[in-house]
């Protein structure tokens, strides 16, 4: 990650520390821009003659998978960049699958114009439904758990991939519980098995 170049492009498009954070996933840092800041973008990229045009490409019957494509072009002339969204039950939670398609396709297509996407900036939209969290808190309960190693390894992984509000504040009260010593609390330990479903 370049923090120069992506800060030079942030000062550029007038994002403000509120537009941006970096996401932890998989041991990697990772820029994002909200929903704001992508409008921030947009408009400033309307002002330099570029627009955006969206259509659907896909929904299925019950509309729990949908395909957007976004298509950026400059002064009405022909399409410049493409990009696509897609939601579906595989990577996304959020019921309105058409509506999320449409921001991941105009947030990464947006994102391209503006250079950022090249640099490995993403939308808060693409993981997931946008969750956020540290995921230092976790680990540091499990660090202080009665884990053995591999359960340890086990949990830290889990604790990366947590998909909501609801799964993060799950996750933490059963860490919670696994502080006391095995002998004052009898069946309280986590299994391997209840690790792997947390993921």
């Amino acid at each position: 990650m370049n923090k120069a170049k992506l800060n030079e492009i942030y000062k550029v498009y007038g994002l403000s520390t509120e537009d941006v954070f970096v996401m932890k996933r998989g041991g990697r840092s990772i820029p994002m821009i909200t929903r704001p800041g992508i409008d921030k973008i947009q408009r400033q990229l309307s002002d330099e003659g570029w627009g955006v045009d969206i259509s659907l490409k896909h929904c299925n019957a019950d509309a729990t998978a949908a395909v957007v494509m976004a298509s950026a072009h400059k002064d009405g002339g022909v399409t410049m960049v493409e990009s696509f969204g897609e939601a579906n039950d595989q990577n996304c939670q959020n019921p309105y699958r058409v509506a999320m398609a449409e921001k991941r396709a105009r947030g990464r297509v947006i994102l391209r114009v503006a250079g950022l996407y090249e640099l490995g900036v993403h939308t808060e939209d693409e993981f997931g439904g946008g969750f956020e969290y540290d995921p230092e808190p976790l680990y540091q309960l499990i660090e202080t758990s009665t884990y053995d190693p591999d359960q340890q390894t086990a949990a830290k992984i889990a604790a990366q991939n947590l998909k909501s509000q609801d799964d993060y504040t799950a996750f933490y009260f059963k860490l919670q519980n696994n502080q006391l010593r095995p002998i004052d609390r009898p069946h309280g330990r986590m299994s391997a098995k209840e690790i792997k479903e947390a993921i």
